[in-house]
């Protein structure tokens, strides 16, 4: 009976503040002539009735993200390039062996030739954990 209240509770508490909160885009803070260092935070809380996605065991829980992220740029007359990283944590209060954490890297430049030609490359890589959302629970017992 109290657990009910706790999360009654808790979701009142978590639906009143959310009409609160606001969106602040990053400032870039200058670390030499042309090259800038952007630091960024996001924080977000949310309920999930089945965040496995399946149609048998359904199982809920509340999520909380929290997703750091980093980037460096350099900017010249003809050459700008570009450094990132963000990683995604989830935690899932209910079952904590579902945690996971993403990882995102990217990096791009670009060189201006001319006023009609221009050259843009970039790369990422991402280490993405599974997320038991599409596996099938299968039952041993017979």
């Amino acid at each position: 009976m109290s657990n009910k209240i706790n999360i009654r509770l808790l979701a009142l508490a978590a639906s009143t503040f959310s009409g609160c909160a606001f969106a602040v885009e990053a400032m870039s803070v200058k670390l030499a002539d042309g090259l800038e260092f952007t630091p960024g935070l996001e924080i977000s809380e949310n309920y999930d009735d089945n965040f496995r996605e399946l149609e048998k065991h359904v199982e809920s829980s509340w999520v909380t993200t929290i997703s750091p992220s980093f980037a460096l740029g350099a900017k010249g007359n003809k050459l700008s390039y570009g450094l990132g990283y963000t990683a995604n944590s989830d935690t899932f209060h209910s079952n904590q062996s579902y945690n996971n954490t993403d990882h995102h890297f990217v990096a791009d430049t670009a060189i201006q030739f001319d006023m009609r030609n221009r050259l843009k490359l970039g790369a990422g890589y991402h280490k993405v954990e599974d997320t038991p959302s599409t596996r099938t629970v299968t039952n041993t017992t017979r």
